[in-house]
């Protein structure tokens, strides 16, 4: 059976965090972060508890399903 999400292309905002406390990793500047969140995410395969794999490179992110060692 093929995929069918309602949409393919989602559009968010990256938001910002304050932290107060400086450390030697963000000097207490803003630190950029995500939140994803929806039924699109399980219309794609996702389900709460499922790890997941972060692939980073410049400008893009790719999220995928991680293999749990089951």
């Amino acid at each position: 059976m093929a995929l069918r999400i309602s949409k393919a292309i989602r559009r968010g905002k990256l938001h910002g965090q304050y932290r107060t406390l400086s450390n030697h990793w963000n000097g207490g500047r803003s630190i950029p972060w995500l939140n994803v969140r929806g039924l699109w995410l399980e219309e794609a395969g996702f389900n709460v508890g499922d790890p997941i794999d972060i692939i980073v490179s410049k400008e893009k992110l790719i999220i995928k399903k991680a293999w749990d060692g089951k």
